[in-house]
């Protein structure tokens, strides 16, 4: 699929807005504006997994409103499926492949979960730029084997747990603002990097409540 326009639409219920699982054949050229949810089972999500091949790439998101995303608000997801997770299966033509993914000026109001992205090993997740995004949900923006993320101007109001949760995650960079409802056990922040000396790993958090940090 190439050069695909998804504009003025309304989801009043459903899935939501879906790009894979089966996209071996390449998906490129995605552009999405004007959208908004009602009260839908998920937001956003690209999804495949090991095996399937083929990549999406160059996908740009923009003017989405969604009142109730259900089990998440964007789901960036390489394990669709796939209880093959700690196991890599070696970079080769089934491996698929996420690049260049941006989404901006989108509102969640309600979602279990704000953002998953959980990349494989073996193929991160790369260039993914997140602005002017506000989102209301549960738990906050978990990461996992992604690489070169912006984040420019997001916020996120949890409920609990950590704003944010990076992990074997590289080229980190930009600024996440929000709040939770804390216990004494939450966590606030929890990044965790390949490399934390490399100078283009680092996330400002602002606006934040008192709490504990984990970075390492």
């Amino acid at each position: 699929t190439r050069n695909a326009r998804i504009t003025d639409c309304y989801f009043p219920s459903g899935g939501g807005l879906a790009i894979g699982s089966e996209m071996s054949g390449g998906i490129e050229g995605v552009f999405v504006q004007d959208v908004q949810f009602g009260n839908t089972d998920r937001g956003i999500q690209i999804k495949t997994r090991h095996g399937r091949g083929g990549f999406v790439k160059n996908v740009r998101m923009t003017e989405i409103t969604m009142d109730n995303a259900g089990d998440f608000g964007i789901m960036l997801n390489m394990r669709y499926y796939d209880d093959n997770l700690q196991k890599p299966v070696g970079n080769h033509e089934t491996t698929p492949m996420f690049d260049n993914l941006h989404f901006e000026n989108i509102q969640i109001n309600q979602s279990r979960a704000a953002i998953l992205m959980p990349g494989l090993p073996e193929s991160y997740i790369k260039t993914i730029h997140f602005k002017n995004i506000q989102i209301k949900a549960d738990t906050g923006l978990n990461a996992v084997y992604c690489n070169n993320v912006q984040i420019d101007g997001v916020v996120i109001h949890v409920q609990s747990g950590s704003i944010s949760h990076f992990k074997d995650c590289t080229g980190i960079q930009g600024e996440i603002a929000g709040t939770t409802l804390l216990t004494s056990s939450n966590l606030i922040a929890d990044l965790k990097v390949n490399d934390p000396e490399n100078e283009q790993n680092w996330v400002v958090l602002t606006n934040l409540q008192p709490g504990n940090y984990r970075i390492g």
